[in-house]
């Protein structure tokens, strides 16, 4: 089993550590590193036995190949990150934005619910809730979804819609259109 790398806080204002139940919290302007991620914003707190860890407050998450942009954001030792409160953001040639975007690291896995927007390359997917398999360029949308790729000469809409890109420009969808 991989060994999990060690968490650093730079810190400008106070911080409290707890021997016992291994919990530190940070106020100011805090700067935790861990591994090859790095997230700064007001507050922090991070729990050295469950590896969870959280950041409050203007917060930018740099994890490997992105950059996320919310008001809080949440991480555990599987690499599951939730980004909560106006979330913007950038993965290679990918942008997104929704209230919470759930992203599970090692299978580049996205999950963002109560509306968001995905775009990159191809063109934009909206939907009341998605989910993307960003290797796979695979994104599928319940409720109110709207694809438009001008790459691929498609725009398409419905209820339920599964949308292909890296090169095959498919949608295939349910109660809607594809134009």
């Amino acid at each position: 089993m991989a060994q999990n790398p060690i968490v650093t806080f730079e810190i400008e204002m106070g911080s409290a550590f707890g021997v016992e139940t291994g919990i530190i919290k940070a106020q100011g302007d805090v700067l935790m590193i861990r591994g090859d991620a790095k997230v700064t914003g007001n507050e922090a707190e991070y729990n050295s036995k469950t590896k969870e860890g959280k950041v409050v407050g203007n917060v930018i998450a740099v994890p490997k190949n992105a950059r996320v942009t919310a008001q809080q954001v949440t991480s555990d030792a599987n690499q599951h990150m939730i980004a909560t409160g106006n979330v913007h953001g950038t993965m290679d040639d990918k942008t997104f934005i929704g209230e919470q975007v759930d992203y599970f690291q090692p299978d580049e896995y996205v999950l963002i619910e109560n509306r968001g927007t995905i775009t990159s390359k191809d063109g934009s997917f909206t939907a009341d809730t998605m989910e993307g398999y960003l290797k796979e360029e695979h994104l599928i949308g319940t409720g109110n979804v709207y694809v438009d790729s001008p790459v691929n000469s498609l725009i398409a809409g419905g209820d339920l819609l599964n949308y292909y890109g890296a090169n095959r420009g498919e949608a295939m969808g349910s109660v809607g259109s594809v134009v």
